[in-house]
C-alpha cells in the first residue's frame, strides 16, 4: 500500500485565518505537533468470496483520522479515531463482485516557523469481493479490448487478428497474442453496453462471436504463467438471443459460453465456469479456477459461444488473469480425430482424410477429393500442394459460406504420389441457375460468363446477364490468374471453375481454373420510372460550393488517411479546414478507387466527437433553399446526416436547434468501379443559414460535391 501524504504552508496570516475555520481545532489534540501527519493500515488489501468475511485492520498513526466507505452496506466498527487503533470490518454477502476502498484521512494540526498550518496523510485499502476470493486487483493479466474501433473502408468489423488497438497488461501479457475465427472486435452500440450498476466491465469496443463453437472462436495466447499455480480466470460476456427493435438477452450458463485452456493451442481442457448477473444488457461476470501443471511457463485460453438463435452473438470483454483460486490441475486432451472419407465428412469436427488429391488451387488453399467421388476445401492449410498431388490432410472441418471445410491449419503431408486430374464436365450457369445456387450451395464444376469488376484490387466479382441477385466471384486466385483478370477488368469474361460457397448472401464464390475473355450480351434495362435521372450538379449562381479541388488547393498538406491509425480528433491526422472550421476530413488511400475518382473521406463514428462533419462557419447571406451532395460508394447506399439551423456547427455535438434531413431523393449510375449517387434535399420550410453534414454510424462516407443554394 501507497499512502498518499500532503502538507500545507501559508505564509499569509490573513490567508491562514480565511480558511482555517473549515478544520477542526481539536483535530490531533494532544499528539506531537513537530511532525506532519502519517498513517499507515495494514493488511493494504483485503480479497474475500462472495459470501463475505470479518477482518480486522490495524491503524498505524500520529494524528486524528476518519474512514469513509461508499460501500453502505461494509459495517466498521468505528469511523473516527487517534493514534494506533485496530478496527474491524465486516463485508456482507452479495450475489456479484465488486472491488471498492476504505479510506483512512489522518488530519493534525503542526507548527511550522511559529505559525499552525494543517497536515494531513492518507492510506486506502482496496478490497476485491470475488466467487474465488483472489485480489483481482493483483492482476498478472488484463485485457479491456482497447478504446475505440472502426469498421474498414468496406464496412467490416475488424477480425480480431487484424485489430491494431489491443490494450493487454500484466507481467503475463509480455508475448500475448490473439486469434480466432469469424471473431471480431466491435462496438455496437447502446443496447449492448453494459449499464451503470455493472463491475469491471469497460463496454465497447469487444470480441464479437455469432457462430456455434466449432465455427467460431476466440484464442488468448502465450500468457506467462508459472508452473503448479493455482489461478483464477475472470471475463464478462453477454449472449444476444435475438432482435426485434430491439435485442433480446439470453440467460448465460455453460450451455452458451465456453472455456477450454491448454498449453500449446493444439490441446484444451474445458473448464467450468460460474456465471454471475453484472448489470443490464444481458451482462455477466465469469469465474473459472485452475491449476498450471509442474511444468507449465505459457498458458492458451479459447472462448466460444454456442449461439441460440441465427441472429444471437456472444460479446466477450475484460478478460483477466491472476494468481490463486482453488481449481482442479488442468489436463489438456488432443480433440478425438476420426479418420473418414470426404464424402463421409456430414457435420463438423476433427477428420483425417487420407490419399486425397488436389484437383484446383487458389491463393488460399486447395479443393481435394478421393476415392468417394466428394469434394471439400482446405482453407490456408500447413501445405499448400499442387493440383495432381497426393496427399493426407488432418484438421477441424467447419461449415463456412454455406459448406464444410477444413480450416485454417489443418496439416497436409504430402505422400509422394500424384494423380491425373480430369475435371467434370462443367455446368452452364445462366443468371437464373446463379440466383438458384445462392439457395442451395454445393461444390460442383461450373462454367458463367458476365462483365468483371475489380473492387478494391482485391474483390473480382461478375455480373452475368438475368441474374436478379447472384453475382459470380473470383475467389483469391492465383498471381499467375491475376495479370489476366486485371486485363479483363469492365470487360466480358468467362470463368470456369468449381463453385466453393457462398458469401455475403449474393456472391457465388469460385475457385477458378481458367479465366478469358468472352463476348457477353448485356440486356437493356428499361427505364424505370421509380428511378430518377442522376442530375448534373449545377455550378455559379446563388450557393456555396465546396468540391475535393477547393479543398485541396486551400488546404495543400490535406492528410492522406492511413486506416486504422487515424483519428478524427487528432488533427495531426485529419484536417480542420479553417474556411469550414467543423469540417474533418481527409484523402482517401492512394491508389483506390475513391482516391481515383478524386472523393474526400469523412470517417464515421457514434461518438459525435469523432464524427466526420463538414459545414460552414459564416452564414448564407439569405436561407437555404436546397442542398445536393455527390457521394460514391462500392458496395453500399451512402450513409450520412444532413443538418439545417441558425448557427455554426462547433465543438463536437450538433447543436440542439439543427433538424436533420427529413427526407432526400437521390439518383445513382454505375460509373466504373464505383457507384455514383446525388442526394438531392429541397428546403421548403425554416430561415436557415447553416447547414452540417456528419456521420453519425461507423463506416466512411466519401463525397466530391456539396452544392448549398440559397435565396436570391
Amino acid at each position: 500500500m501507497k499512502a498518499r501524504r500532503f502538507f500545507a504552508f501559508v505564509a499569509a496570516t490573513t490567508m491562514l485565518f480565511a480558511g482555517w475555520g473549515c478544520l477542526n481545532p481539536d483535530s490531533g489534540a494532544g499528539l506531537d505537533t513537530t511532525t506532519e501527519a502519517q498513517i499507515t493500515v495494514t493488511p493494504s488489501t483485503i480479497a474475500t468470496t462472495l459470501e463475505g468475511t470479518t477482518e480486522q485492520l490495524h491503524i498505524a498513526s500520529n494524528a486524528a483520522w476518519v474512514i469513509s466507505c461508499d460501500q453502505t452496506d461494509v459495517v466498521i466498527s468505528t469511523l473516527v479515531g487517534a493514534g494506533d487503533a485496530t478496527i474491524t470490518v465486516q463485508i456482507p454477502q452479495v450475489s456479484a463482485a465488486r472491488n471498492f476502498d476504505i479510506k483512512f484521512t489522518a488530519t493534525k494540526q503542526i507548527t511550522v516557523a511559529g505559525i499552525p498550518v494543517p497536515s494531513n496523510d492518507e492510506a486506502v485499502v482496496s478490497v476485491s469481493q470475488n466467487p474465488s476470493g483472489v485480489d483481482m486487483n493483483d492482476y498478472a493479466y488484463y485485457e479491456d479490448c482497447g478504446d475505440d474501433v472502426d469498421k474498414n473502408d468496406e464496412g467490416y468489423w475488424p477480425y480480431v487478428d487484424q485489430f491494431t488497438a489491443w490494450n493487454p497488461k500484466g507481467s503475463a501479457a509480455a508475448n500475448v497474442a490473439y486469434t480466432g475465427k469469424s471473431a471480431s472486435v466491435r462496438a455496437s452500440g447502446g443496447n449492448y453496453q453494459p449499464t451503470d450498476n455493472a463491475v469491471g466491465v469497460s463496454g465497447q469496443p469487444y470480441v464479437f462471436l455469432n457462430k456455434v463453437p466449432v465455427e467460431a472462436y476466440f484464442v488468448i495466447e502465450n500468457l506467462t504463467v508459472t508452473g503448479a499455480t493455482n489461478y483464477t480466470f475472470t471475463f464478462n460476456v453477454s449472449c444476444q438471443n435475438g432482435y426485434s427493435g430491439t435485442p433480446t438477452f439470453a440467460t448465460v450458463d455453460g450451455s452458451l459460453v465456453h472455456l477450454e485452456l491448454g498449453y500449446d493451442g493444439e490441446n484444451w481442457d474445458a473448464v467450468d465456469c460460474t456465471f454471475v448477473e453484472n448489470g443490464g444488457n444481458g451482462w455477466y461476470a465469469a469465474t473459472a479456477e485452475f491449476k498450471t501443471a509442474a511444468d507449465a511457463t505459457k498458458l492458451y485460453a479459447r472462448f466460444s459461444y454456442e449461439a441460440p438463435a441465427s441472429n444471437g452473438g456472444g460479446r466477450f470483454d475484460d478478460f483477466k488473469l491472476v494468481e490463486g483460486g482453488n481449481g482442479a490441475e488442468l489436463a489438456p486432451e488432443a480433440p478425438v480425430v476420426t479418420e473418414t472419407t470426404i464424402a463421409n465428412i456430414k457435420s463438423a469436427g476433427d477428420y483425417t482424410v487420407k490419399n486425397a488429391w488436389v484437383v484446383a488451387t487458389y491463393a488460399n488453399g486447395c479443393l481435394l477429393t478421393d476415392n468417394s467421388g466428394a469434394y471439400i476445401l482446405a482453407y490456408n492449410p500447413t501445405v499448400k500442394p499442387a493440383v495432381g498431388e497426393v496427399v493426407n490432410i488432418e484438421g477441424a472441418v467447419s461449415a463456412y459460406a454455406g459448406l464444410l471445410q477444413f480450416g485454417a491449419g489443418a496439416v497436409v503431408t504430402k505422400t509422394g504420389e500424384t494423380k491425373t486430374v480430369t475435371h467434370p464436365t462443367a455446368e452452364v450457369m445462366d443468371g437464373a441457375k446463379l440466383d438458384a445456387y445462392l439457395g442451395a450451395p454445393v461444390i460442383k464444376y461450373v462454367e458463367y460468363s458476365g462483365v468483371l469488376a475489380i473492387n478494391s484490387g482485391k474483390y473480382y466479382n461478375i455480373t452475368v446477364p438475368g441474374a436478379s441477385s447472384a453475382q459470380g466471384s473470383v475467389s483469391y486466385p492465383n498471381d499467375d490468374m491475376k495479370s489476366t483478370l486485371t486485363s479483363l477488368d469492365g470487360k466480358g469474361i468467362k470463368v470456369v471453375g468449381y463453385f466453393i460457397g457462398v458469401s455475403s448472401g449474393k456472391y457465388a464464390n469460385t475457385m477458378a481454373v481458367s479465366v478469358e475473355a468472352a463476348e457477353v450480351e448485356i440486356p437493356d434495362t428499361p427505364d424505370t420510372p421509380d428511378t430518377p435521372e442522376v442530375p448534373e450538379i449545377p455550378e455559379g449562381g446563388t450557393a456555396l460550393e465546396i468540391t475535393t479541388a477547393s479543398v485541396t488547393a486551400g488546404v495543400p498538406d490535406i492528410t492522406t488517411n492511413n486506416y486504422g491509425s487515424q483519428n478524427v480528433t487528432n488533427y495531426s491526422t485529419f484536417l480542420t479546414w479553417d474556411v469550414y472550421a467543423a469540417c474533418k476530413v481527409c484523402l482517401p488511400q492512394a491508389g483506390n478507387n475513391y482516391a481515383n475518382a478524386g472523393c474526400l473521406q469523412m470517417q464515421g463514428n457514434t461518438d459525435a466527437a469523432k464524427q466526420g462533419r463538414i459545414g460552414n462557419v459564416a452564414a448564407t447571406p439569405k436561407r437555404i433553399t436546397k442542398v445536393i451532395v455527390e457521394s460514391w460508394n462500392e458496395k453500399y447506399t451512402p450513409n450520412f446526416n444532413l443538418a439545417l439551423g441558425t448557427e455554426q456547427v462547433v465543438g463536437t455535438a450538433v447543436p440542439t436547434n439543427m433538424i436533420a434531413a427529413a427526407s432526400m431523393t437521390t439518383a445513382s449510375e454505375v460509373v466504373g468501379n464505383l457507384t455514383k449517387y446525388v442526394s438531392t434535399y429541397e428546403v421548403t420550410s425554416g430561415d436557415y443559414n447553416y447547414f452540417a453534414i456528419y456521420k453519425n454510424t461507423s463506416g466512411a462516407f466519401y463525397f466530391t460535391k456539396i452544392r448549398v443554394e440559397y435565396a436570391e
